[in-house]
């Protein structure tokens, strides 16, 4: 790097730093596209779990179990 002026060694610097910095831009704006296009994981996870519950077949619910006794009968 001795052999190089200091102009020279800042430019390299500058596109070293340049270079990612384009690709994380690239990035981010994919993954906005992505999120708008597709929504986010809750959403997505929400939407599976209705689509799974629409699928299942339908049963009546259960009716209610009585209540346990917490304290022992009174003789």
């Amino acid at each position: 790097m001795d052999t190089r002026p200091p102009e020279v060694l800042a430019n390299i610097a500058l596109c070293l730093i340049h270079q990612p910095n384009c690709l994380l831009d690239q990035q981010r704006r994919r993954l906005e596209k992505d999120f708008v296009k597709k929504s986010g994981i809750r959403e997505q996870m929400t939407k599976a779990r209705l689509d799974y519950r629409k699928k299942q077949p339908s049963q009546p619910p259960e009716a209610p179990s009585s209540p346990k006794r917490l304290t022992p009968p009174v003789a």
